[in-house]
């Protein structure tokens, strides 16, 4: 091999060999800073994982220990009994009262929003049937005052079974927050401390045709 050729294959070995130092020193740095990366996101995930859990877990207790305090609705249990800690031989006295009469209740309510659609079927019909209106307003009145009288029964057996305390707390539950009557998909949405059948965008027009 001649002198230049030599010199240029010199060259070119060093010029390699530079290239992969550098490559080399490139990959010994950025290797433990890509491991540190990882952790440091590891950690923060678990870390967010943690406070998830840990939150979550918070939650949880909040809501057992208000069940614990207060007492659960119950199927056919009005809602100021909620709180009162009845005893289990109340809850079952309570319960055989309340809870045979929720499906006449239902019935009740389903008859209910039967007239009102035919109520309203009538007021915008092409012609004006007053009799017709007249004898839903006697049928709704009718269910209403069943449903007054049954609820203030049921009302006065239910204050019998309960204590001298329970009583005074159930009367201040009635008077401070909408009485239901019974625990089943029918709302009060009355005046607080009386007992509404009918929503108040509802009353005005009975109130009209009555």
């Amino acid at each position: 091999m001649n002198p230049i050729s030599k010199n240029v294959t010199s060259k070119t070995n060093e010029r390699f060999s530079l290239k992969q130092i550098f490559a080399t020193s490139l990959l010994v740095i950025s290797l433990p800073l890509a491991s540190m990366a990882i952790a440091q996101d590891d950690g923060s995930n678990a870390k967010d994982r943690d406070m998830d859990n840990r939150a979550h877990c918070e939650k949880g207790d909040k809501m057992r220990h208000g069940m614990r305090n207060h007492d659960m609705a119950k199927p056919g249990m009005p809602p100021y009994l909620q709180g009162l800690q009845l005893t289990p031989a109340q809850d079952d006295q309570i319960f055989a009262l309340t809870y045979p009469q929720i499906p006449a209740m239902r019935d009740e309510h389903k008859q209910r929003m039967q007239l009102m659609d035919d109520l309203r079927a009538v007021s915008q019909a092409d012609k004006f049937d007053e009799a017709k209106v007249q004898q839903i307003a006697n049928k709704m009145a009718a269910l209403e005052k069943e449903k007054i009288v049954t609820l203030a029964r049921n009302d006065a057996k239910i204050f019998a079974i309960l204590t001298p305390e329970q009583r005074v707390k159930a009367r201040e539950a009635k008077m401070h927050g909408p009485e239901h009557g019974f625990n089943h998909d029918e709302g009060n949405r009355g005046e607080p401390g009386k007992t509404s059948l009918i929503s108040p965008s509802e009353n005005p027009l009975i109130q009209r045709l009555i």
